[in-house]
């Protein structure tokens, strides 16, 4: 008996099924998604209404801004002006740009070449001349290096003993160091 009315409370169970909450309620998702719809809308509406004042305003009264280059005149800024901006160029035409910076590099590099490959005066009345890298080059090796005078020598090494000192104190302010 007892099984039979549990088996017949389980059949009655079985077609009331009710599902598990998860906790999940959809009114304020969708709350929040009407009122972000409805607000998104209104900025919309108000950007647009803007736009069109403010071109309506510029219709009403064409004057020309004071930022505005006037004439055909155009004035360009002082030197040194960026590479590629216009009038700074060796050409002809004032408008024109000047060299890129790899043209403008090898343009460089091709110069210093010609002086380095090259003999001219650097001070013609001081009898100052530059002259070729590989001749100078074979001089040295010919006569050696220049030598200093033994003053200017002994000047240095000194400077150097002070700077080795200074070096080697410490954190003690130089109180150390010996007096020379």
């Amino acid at each position: 008996m007892s099984t039979h009315s549990n088996n017949e409370h389980d059949l009655h169970d079985e077609h009331n099924l009710h599902p598990e909450s998860s906790g999940i309620k959809a009114q304020p998702i969708l709350m929040f998604l009407i009122i972000l719809t409805v607000s998104t809308a209104a900025v919309f509406v108000i950007i647009k209404g803007l736009l069109w004042g403010f071109a309506r305003m510029d219709t009403m009264s064409p004057q020309t801004p004071a930022t505005m280059v006037s004439g055909d005149a155009r004035k360009l800024p002082p030197l040194p002006r960026l590479q590629g901006a216009p009038g700074a160029g060796s050409t002809a035409t004032k408008d024109a740009p000047s060299e890129l910076p790899l043209v403008e590099w090898a343009d460089y590099n091709k110069k210093v070449n010609e002086r380095i490959k090259g003999y001219g005066w650097v001070n013609k009345e001081a009898g100052v001349a530059h002259i070729d890298i590989e001749r100078a080059k074979a001089l040295i090796v010919e006569r050696g290096l220049p030598m200093r005078p033994d003053a200017s020598i002994a000047e240095i090494e000194k400077a150097a003993e002070a700077r080795k000192a200074l070096m080697n104190a410490g954190s003690n302010a130089g109180r150390m160091i010996k007096k020379q």
